[in-house]
């Protein structure tokens, strides 16, 4: 990838963060983009600008991607401690489990209700048996 290519796919990655489209970062990181690049002017990540934005989404995806999440801004502070800051819960809860290992993508693997599409649904008499 040319050098040029590669700061208008990091642009639009750190756009697309801020603005909370998860499938276009989605794309922009198979298409090249670092998930862990920084901006010349604050040092903010793309998770960090989807946690400043309060896309819970889309700092997901980006730190479930593979973000540095011990990664810290010209001001010191790492994306988990924006989001604390924001007082965003849930985004902080989901960037503490994903950090400890605790949450992680879900395999794909054969579907527990029979289908095809990869759901992770549990059949009838299965979500009675564990009374969901």
């Amino acid at each position: 990838m040319a050098p040029t290519q590669s700061l208008d796919v990091q642009a639009a990655l750190a756009k697309a963060a801020s603005a909370g489209q998860t499938a276009v970062s989605r794309e922009l990181l198979a298409k090249g983009a670092s998930v862990d690049a920084q901006d010349a002017a604050q040092g903010l990540t793309p998770v960090m600008m989807a946690v400043l934005g309060g896309h819970m989404e889309t700092a997901v995806q980006l730190a479930l991607s593979g973000a540095d999440l011990k990664r810290r801004d010209a001001r010191g502070r790492t994306a988990l401690e924006l989001a604390i800051l924001a007082s965003n819960r849930e985004t902080a809860l989901s960037l503490i489990l994903i950090a400890t290992g605790k949450f992680t993508r879900p395999a794909r693997a054969a579907a527990a209700c029979g289908c095809s599409n990869g759901c992770s649904t549990a059949p009838a008499r299965t979500r009675r048996r564990l009374r969901w």
